[in-house]
């Protein structure tokens, strides 16, 4: 018998039926583009990750995937969805655990619908590094109605997405997600198609959130946004120093020395803070 999500026996086949109940619950996207015809999943957003029958071990359920969409499985996302025993990877692991990252692959837009079934299993994540992988609207649109599933809408989620050829249509979707989801850190959409104006949009959408939570720093007043939460990841002896000011600040010597090292240890980091300069001078432009 194969072990799903750590069960097996009846006891996986109700988990498995549990699961795929909550996806028939009320959520999803219901905004601009909805309707428009797709060119690869014909029905409803979520028949690209809800497959609607028995669920399989991981690699086996991507291959079902893969082959219902008529894409090639990606050797890299197999590696990902394999256990180094027999047993199989419980649901929290699947695709690398909390931090899913695809920089080392490129999976275009079908293989990445095709690995959404999967990516929908692993209810642990926190982050999705999907940069430069020939991601478009039509991706973007099953991936913003899946993250608006309740099973999806009680953790904190990063979303990195630059170098896609992403335009004004997945940007609405996005903005949406950034404003209906409780727990959106951010949305890096750097050297997307996306129009500057709605990235700024989008960008001061994940910043109300944060305004909200008291991110702010204490020496200026601005939003911090993720440099706290990066701070946070580091330790608490970093967020001392951390906060001693945010990203515009004039910066004391061991505050600069720490923001050094944790462009090093978080590299989103960078882009979050490039992303901001961005969006200001957007701003200053439009006024």
């Amino acid at each position: 018998v194969h072990r799903v999500g750590g069960r097996s026996g009846d006891g996986g086949r109700r988990d498995s039926r549990a699961f795929a109940g909550r996806l028939l619950v009320t959520g999803g996207y219901d905004g601009p583009g909805v309707d428009k015809p797709r060119k690869y999943v014909k029905g409803e957003l979520r028949d690209a990750y809800c497959s609607g029958g028995a669920f399989l071990p991981g690699e086996l359920e991507y291959k079902r995937s893969c082959k219902a969409l008529g894409a090639e499985p990606n050797s890299f996302v197999q590696c990902s969805l394999r256990a180094s025993t027999s047993q199989q990877l419980e649901n929290h692991e699947l695709l690398g655990g909390s931090h899913i990252s695809l920089r080392e692959t490129y999976l275009g837009e079908k293989g990445f619908i095709a690995m959404l079934p999967i990516l929908d299993r692993n209810t642990s994540w926190t982050c999705l590094d999907a940069s430069n992988n020939g991601l478009r609207n039509e991706a973007v649109l099953h991936l913003v109605d899946m993250l608006l599933r309740p099973h999806h809408k009680g953790r904190s989620i990063q979303l990195m997405l630059s170098r896609n050829p992403i335009s004004e249509g997945g940007g609405r979707a996005l903005l949406d997600l950034a404003r209906q989801h409780p727990c959106i850190k951010g949305i890096d959409l750097n050297r997307t198609k996306v129009p500057r104006q709605l990235r700024f949009t989008i960008h001061k959408a994940t910043h109300d959130k944060y305004a909200a939570q008291n991110n702010v720093c204490t020496k200026c007043g601005n939003l911090m946004m993720d440099d706290s939460v990066f701070a946070d990841d580091a330790g608490a002896g970093a967020r001392d120093l951390w906060m001693l000011g945010c990203l515009r600040c004039p910066r004391p010597l061991e505050a600069a020395v720490l923001e050094d090292a944790m462009l090093t240890v978080f590299p989103l980091a960078e882009a979050t803070a490039s992303e901001r300069l961005e969006a200001d001078e957007a701003q200053q432009q439009d006024t």
